[in-house]
């Protein structure tokens, strides 16, 4: 055997001084690039989860924009669906405003022939609550121009007001009402929002 290797006769089950350096330079080697992956995978993972939460976000962006278009496009529909009826009502209204007590009776059927039609519609539970005080706008300016068909001139109090004033309430609790229902847009989050 050759002199000075691992297994010569004067080195029997013992290792050289050189090996042992060699393999602790080779552990001190492999425990530093280890140690420097750990960082590297540490540092990668961070990225990947910031990309992943970026993506995360922007896909529930976009299916909050959709469920938003699709709840306006819902409330809209619905809100249409109510139109004729009350557009029907307010013209009603209008050619009541500019008649005559003597010639009231016909706009004022007309006024509650809407009513009716209005009441008959079926929107949904959020609307249906500014439904119901369009419907008392309605009823509370109709009862304003019958009594004020029927009033004596000689009657001190007029309840023709008093039912004008109280459509007029309604008419605004409805506007409110009906404004609630509408969808809300979705947050964005911005940078400086995010954690």
């Amino acid at each position: 055997m050759v002199k000075g290797h691992i297994l010569s006769k004067g080195n029997k089950g013992q290792l050289s001084v050189p090996v042992i350096l060699v393999c602790a330079i080779l552990l001190l080697c492999g425990a530093a690039a280890f140690k420097e992956y750990g960082k590297w995978k540490k540092k990668a993972d961070a990225q990947h989860a910031i990309v992943m939460a970026a993506e995360a976000a922007k896909a529930k962006a976009a299916a909050d924009a959709a469920a938003y278009a699709s709840a306006k496009a819902a409330h809209k529909a619905s809100v249409l669906a109510l139109r004729p009826a009350l557009d029907e009502f307010s013209d009603a209204l209008q050619v009541a405003k500019s008649t005559g007590r003597i010639a009231l009776p016909t706009p004022v059927l007309s006024m509650q022939k809407a009513y009716r039609r209005f009441q008959d519609l079926q929107t949904t539970e959020c609307l249906s609550i500014g439904k119901k005080s369009v419907e008392e706008w309605m009823r509370y300016t109709i009862l304003g121009f019958t009594e004020f068909m029927q009033e004596n001139r000689d009657t001190l109090v007029s309840m023709s007001t008093v039912h004008f004033g109280a459509a007029a309430k309604a008419d605004a609790k409805g506007a409110e009402e009906f404004e609630a229902c509408a969808p809300k847009p979705p947050e964005i989050d911005t940078p400086s929002k995010q954690p």
